[in-house]
């Protein structure tokens, strides 16, 4: 009777752990594929049946740098590389590669003087890397030349400015 309690035990462990790979591996086939959305959708399940499962973290990550929505690629990259620090070096990396495709884009924006577009990709910038100081103090400056038709983005000036300051303490 202890036998196939523990037997039955075993297999029910098992298939449990199979189960909860499932989304995880579904969801970085479609990551493999390039099918983001559905890629976000089976990684956000992996997520809710295991919060420490790094790979879907990771991979929730990738997904959403696909779709440029780096402020929530930051926060699962930063989880993944919190649970695994093996990952660290490959969540930096997509960290600092969203980083710098906006903020580049950010540059050439504002060297035709295109300072809406500027600003829409500094504000990317800064939620693909908050901590990095330039992006913010360049989204002040982009703001500060709408403002002069706009006095709105006066207030938005200067909390990028503000930005600025904390960084850099």
């Amino acid at each position: 009777m202890k036998k196939q309690a523990l037997l039955t035990t075993a297999i029910l462990v098992a298939a449990t752990a199979a189960f909860a790979g499932l989304h995880t591996r579904s969801g970085t086939v479609y990551v493999q594929n390039g099918q983001y959305k559905e890629a976000v959708r089976e990684l956000r399940l992996a997520i809710e049946e295991d919060a420490e499962d790094a790979k879907a973290h990771f991979m929730i990550g990738v997904a959403y740098s696909n779709l440029d929505s780096v402020g929530l690629a930051y926060k699962h990259f930063t989880k993944a590389k919190e649970l695994d620090p093996k990952k660290a070096n490959d969540c930096d990396n997509n960290i600092q590669s969203n980083y710098a495709k906006h903020y580049q884009q950010g540059q050439k924006f504002f060297a035709q003087a295109n300072y809406p577009s500027a600003a829409h990709e500094f504000e990317l910038a800064t939620e693909a890397s908050p901590g990095q100081s330039s992006a913010h103090y360049n989204l002040a400056v982009a703001y500060s030349r709408q403002a002069v038709g706009d006095s709105t983005y006066y207030a938005k000036t200067l909390n990028s400015a503000d930005q600025v300051l904390k960084l850099s303490d």
